[in-house]
């Protein structure tokens, strides 16, 4: 069997603990402690760079499927951003007058469902080529920068 990088025993935050204050990279793990995104048990991972910004990605121990995730940048942390939820949001069985198995299919979505400024997120390609594909982007890209690209 090869060898694969495993994480050991966490590092167990006391009680009275502060998941502010975790943000050296390592596994963490830590019973109602303040500033958690639950009460409970929760096992967290701190990933960091070297210029002090850290992200935790926590999951809920009593909860399996609860993930929750935030960043240290600056100085602050953000919040707490749900990724997942127990049970999570279960199979599709209904939309658009199907139901059972759910597949998409063509039609599913038009144009006139679907409205969105022009933006470097949103190009819808026209062009047949690389090269123009590339143009509609520096278009589009130069549009949202308010300039030509």
């Amino acid at each position: 069997m090869s060898e694969g990088f495993r994480l050991n025993r966490p590092n167990v935050i006391d009680a009275g603990g502060d998941w502010n204050n975790i943000t050296i990279p390592g596994f963490y793990k830590g019973t109602d402690i303040t500033n958690a995104p639950i009460a409970g048990v929760v096992c967290v991972i701190v990933n960091g760079d070297n210029a002090g910004n850290a992200e935790q990605q926590a999951l809920a121990v009593g909860n399996p499927g609860e993930l929750y995730r935030r960043t240290y940048i600056g100085g602050a942390w953000g919040i707490w951003d749900t990724i997942s939820t127990a049970g999570g949001g279960g199979v599709v069985t209904s939309v658009f007058g199907r139901s059972g198995g759910v597949t998409a299919v063509a039609g599913d979505y038009t144009a006139a469902q679907i409205t969105a400024a022009a933006s470097a997120t949103n190009y819808t390609p026209a062009a047949s080529t690389v090269e123009g594909h590339l143009s509609g982007i520096d278009t589009a890209l130069g549009t949202v920068n308010g300039g030509s690209a």
